[in-house]
This record gives structure tokens, sequence and C-alpha cells, in this order.
């Protein structure tokens, strides 16, 4: 997850999860909660809920000044702007639970973080557990789906590749190492997420040591205790 320059709009956005608790408007049940009405367009929010206490899904977002997209049928109710935010109000077909805690509001960002160029022992990379379950490549970025566990803070990811440069076969090979900082989340749901990462880092170091574009075997690694296992092998094509 990218640092977003709202640092303070951020914090200001934890305050608002307990709001995210289900009532009653014109008997149907409906999630409210407040949002700033004004952020930039690479800010994302989703209001997600969990069905057992473990796995979270987006059911809403909002992508900077756009309209709310809701996963399944539903309503959405606005209040007038008070202070810079707006109440809003989620009324849905699904059964929404009764209990507090089963919602939250998640705040990340759009664009994709850049690759880190490091020349690091992969174990001093290694910060917090979390599970790699796959990664893509799409055009120029990277998409790695983890899952970990957390629920009450912000999750930060970044992609290292280190050695930065490239073992020699034919295509060359990288070796990319994912690193997990979990913010002392004091939760334990199972949360999933999509982190997106920019490979122009390794597309300019080739060019600079090659001379042009040619495919790439990425090794890519999530946390490891020991000995580096279980890595993930795509390629990139420029």
């Amino acid at each position: 997850m990218q640092v977003s320059p709202l640092a303070s709009i951020l914090e200001d956005h934890r305050d608002l999860i307990p709001h995210i608790d289900p009532t009653l408007f014109a008997n149907k049940a409906t999630l409210l909660f407040k949002v700033p009405v004004d952020f930039p367009d690479d800010i994302i929010l989703e209001v997600e809920e969990t069905l057992d206490l473990q796995t979270w899904n987006a059911i809403a977002s909002k992508n900077g000044s756009a309209d709310w997209f809701f996963q399944f049928p539903s309503v959405v109710i606005l209040d007038a702007v008070v202070g810079g935010y707006q109440g809003v109000g989620v009324t849905s077909t699904n059964t929404l639970q009764p209990q507090p805690g089963y919602y939250r509001l998640k705040v990340r960002t759009q664009g994709a973080s850049v690759v880190v160029l490091e020349d690091a022992a992969p174990e001093s990379l290694q910060l917090d557990p979390f599970k790699l379950r796959e990664v893509r490549v799409e055009g120029q970025t990277l998409l790695a789906d983890v899952s970990y566990s957390g629920g009450c803070a912000d999750h930060g990811f970044q992609l290292y590749i280190s050695p930065a440069t490239f073992e020699e076969s034919s295509p060359v090979q990288a070796s990319l190492w994912l690193q997990h900082e979990d913010n002392d989340d004091p939760c334990d749901a199972i949360v999933s997420d999509t982190i997106h990462f920019d490979l122009a880092p390794v597309l300019d170091l080739h060019r600079e040591l090659y001379g042009r574009d040619d495919e790439i075997i990425l090794h890519v690694y999530g946390f490891f205790d020991g000995e580096p296992d279980g890595e993930v092998v795509v390629r990139y094509v420029p």
C-alpha cells in the first residue's frame, strides 16, 4: 500500500470505523457512517464486511470524487455535508449482521508502489508474516494476492529486487522479495488483498545492463522464517 499524502485524513478515517454499525432505516437494515466529501482520485474508500469474523469482503467503494459503487443491489442515502464530512447510509437487499464490529471502512491508494532496487540479505527484508497466494503481471504492473492477520490497522507492503541485478540465463532472472508491515495490528481476522507494484525500475535496470527490452523471469518470494521457499515464478515481457 502506498503512503498517502493525506496522512492526517487517514488518521481521521480510523476514528470513523466505530460508526459503521447496523441500524434500521425505512424498515431495512442500513449501515451508517461518515466520509470526507473531498479527497484525491488516488484514494479509495471501501466499506467491508465479514460474515465469519475471519474473511473481509468489500461491499461498497468510492473512488475519488466518483459515485459510490456497490457489489450488490443497494440504496445509498446521503446526508447534508457538515464540517467537510457527509453521512452515508447503505441499505442492502442482503442480510446485514446486527452486531457492531462486522463492518469497517478501509482506506487504500489506487496507484502502484514502485519496486525498490536493493542489495540486502533476504532475511533482513522480513518483517511481519503473511501468505503470498498468487502473482501475475498485467502490462508493467505486478499484482500480488496476499492474505494476513489483522483488520484494525493499515498494513503496508513493499517489493524489493535483491540483489539489484539479474541472474544470467536465457531469459535472465531476478529475485523479488515482498515485505509486510502490520503496524502492530491487534486484530486477527484473515484479510485478503491484492497489492500492485510498478515494474518500471526492473525494466530500467534491464535496459541499463543490456541495452534492450527482453523477457525477464521473476521469482517472487513471500514471508519466510529460516530459508527462502515457496516462491511464485512469473514471466515479464516488456
